[in-house]
């Protein structure tokens, strides 16, 4: 049967006569838009509305001791190298080996447990590098000789590799709003981690010596292992590899949690690729994952350095590379300026080193700068932006290495390492923000995990210039090293082309968001903005879902619909002149 054009607009305006549904259901009203869809939400709307409540803060508390155990484990080098060159009469050059597998170690982990997190999970690239990094630490602790110590590690520092992804977990179950200031408390568990082991190398070093200190050093990961069983996977993880519901359950215990409600409706990926039209009868694309998810090593690294990534990327690469060899170079000349200073042997009779109870006092004071720098960085950060907040403090770096050039006193020497000390932890806590914050989830893991290899390749080089060089009385060319690599952070730094203040997380490369000032709002304001590729993806997206009998028309349809008893029926589009309709259509 055939319709004529005037029979389908007598039916038009006769559905669209508004009349009720027999059983009162109030959605039957003609004021409202039938054609708005289904309310759903993003994983990063759902955390935004669960704020920072008791789940985050029990976050916290367990990733960020994952967190200060591999602070005990990097500032227990400055202390063990020392300790185990007196003992086994090694040089100059082993006593900085001691620390170069370490960051070697690291720098393999950091690209392997980054690809695992983003391939297998967050939980599973947590679990991993922590057993290899406890066992190897107890194992150091037994070591007989300097070539298993060397070797054990160099796989604790394989393991030490996959703490960023820790960070990762955390930072993708905070809010947007103040995400800055979380990031700032969660790494201030690093600076609680060097206190402690400053604390741990003064009370045990001399009475018991430097195998106590290695073994208690790996008591806090020891524990976190046995709890792993309470930790959660992120939801921005599940929801990527097209695991909804179980995105959503972790969410729904979240907002128990924290006594909040989720927000209205259905978890989807992106409110920019629908996941399918509901009550249409035309097929659906069901949840999968994200595109752009090659799970290989070079398949993700060819994200990072998309166009829309890849000045940031090779900029974050420096940036990591430049403030690790300053910061671990300021770290172990806090303890080499105090030995390199004593008149004759570096190590006592009995085969110690040569380091007093006023040495350890000012290796304290030093780490204790840490704290400033934290706070610095609190402030800082979502005031002025992360950009700002790793130039500024890398310029003061650079002007106290300038100042300890000139030679001065003790007490002078021990305020400078202080200032240095302080202005670099705030840069390397910044970065830390920065760069899991810039990066998309679905590379997130080994995006992070590939810019702290870079940061292991500083650590790396760190020794030679704060152990070797200073052994070979070139102090001064030391310091001069460590300030033009605190200059060249600061611009590298200013070079960013994205601030990442305000701005939500990146799910997938190429949907990139840009945070805009909106001059009304007195440069406070933000809006999103989506470059032109997601409007592309979004348009393909629709065509293929779009219905085979859709009539073309140079001008856009616009749809009615109308509700009669019991039933909602679509309104079709009236066909041009000349077209007819079946009744099946109608």
């Amino acid at each position: 049967m055939m319709l004529e054009e005037h029979e389908v607009r007598e039916a038009t305006t006769l559905l669209n006569s508004g009349l009720p549904r027999s059983d009162g259901d109030p959605a039957c009203d003609i004021s409202t838009d039938r054609t708005a869809p289904l309310a759903e939400f993003t994983v990063g709307e759902a955390v935004d509305a669960t704020g920072f409540g008791p789940y985050q803060q029990w976050l916290t508390l367990y990733v960020g001791c994952a967190w200060m155990s591999d602070a005990l484990e990097m500032m227990l080098l400055s202390f063990l190298g020392p300790a185990v060159r007196c003992e086994w009469n090694l040089t100059a050059a082993d006593e900085a080996l001691v620390t170069t597998v370490v960051f070697l170690g690291m720098l393999i982990g950091a690209n392997l447990w980054g690809w695992l997190a983003d391939v297998k999970g967050r939980r599973m690239g947590f679990l991993v590098p922590g057993l290899v990094s406890c066992a190897a630490g107890i194992a150091s602790a037994l070591a007989p000789n300097f070539e298993t110590l060397l070797l054990c590690r160099a796989v604790v520092g394989l393991g030490l590799g996959g703490v960023p992804v820790a960070f990762n977990l955390f930072l993708e179950f905070i809010p947007s709003d103040g995400r800055g200031h979380y990031l700032v408390l969660f790494e201030s568990f690093w600076s609680l981690g060097a206190v402690l082991e400053a604390g741990l190398a003064w009370a045990t070093m001399q009475p018991l010596g430097w195998r106590w200190l290695v073994g208690l050093s790996a008591v806090p990961l020891l524990m976190l292992m046995l709890f792993f069983p309470l930790l959660p996977e992120s939801p921005h993880y599940l929801v990527v590899s097209g695991r909804l519901d179980e995105a959503e359950a972790v969410l729904q215990k979240m907002a128990r949690f924290n006594g909040v409600a989720l927000p209205p409706g259905k978890l989807v990926q992106s409110k920019g690729l629908p996941q399918k039209l509901p009550d249409s009868g035309l097929p659906t694309q069901p949840a999968q994952a994200m595109p752009n998810r090659d799970s290989s090593a070079i398949g993700m690294l060819r994200q990072m350095l998309h166009p829309s990534m890849r000045r940031t990327t090779l900029l974050l690469w420096l940036i990591f590379f430049s403030v690790a060899c300053s910061y671990y170079g300021v770290v172990l000349l806090s303890t080499e300026i105090h030995v390199s200073d004593k008149e004759g042997s570096v190590c006592t009779p009995g085969g110690k080193a040569a380091l007093d109870d006023r040495d350890y006092a000012d290796v304290m004071v030093t780490t204790l700068a840490e704290l400033p720098g934290l706070l610095v960085a609190a402030v800082l950060v979502e005031r002025i932006g992360r950009i700002r907040s790793m130039a500024y403090p890398s310029i003061v770096c650079g002007m106290c290495m300038l100042l300890l050039m000139l030679g001065p006193g003790d007490l002078i020497e021990t305020g400078l390492l202080f200032g240095s000390r302080a202005s670099v932890m705030t840069v390397f806590t910044v970065i830390y923000i920065y760069a899991p914050e810039v990066a998309p989830t679905s590379v997130r893991g080994f995006s992070v995990g590939v810019a702290n290899g870079m940061a292991r390749i500083g650590g790396m080089i760190a020794p030679l210039l704060a152990v070797t060089l200073v052994e070979r009385g070139g102090l001064r060319g030391a310091e001069l090293a460590f300030l033009c690599l605190s200059l060249t952070t600061a611009l590298a730094a200013m070079l960013l082309p994205i601030e990442t203040r305000g701005r939500a997380l990146m799910d997938r490369v190429g949907v990139q968001t840009e945070t805009i000032e909106d001059a009304e709002e007195g440069g406070r304001g933000r809006q999103e903005v989506e470059m032109a590729d997601v409007r592309r993806d979004s348009a393909s997206h629709a065509a293929a879902l779009a219905p085979s009998y859709a009539p073309t028309s140079p001008a856009p349809p616009r749809p009615l619909t109308a509700c009669v008893p019991s039933t909602s029926f679509p309104i079709l589009e009236v066909p041009n002149d000349g077209d007819t309709i079946t009744s099946n259509q109608v």
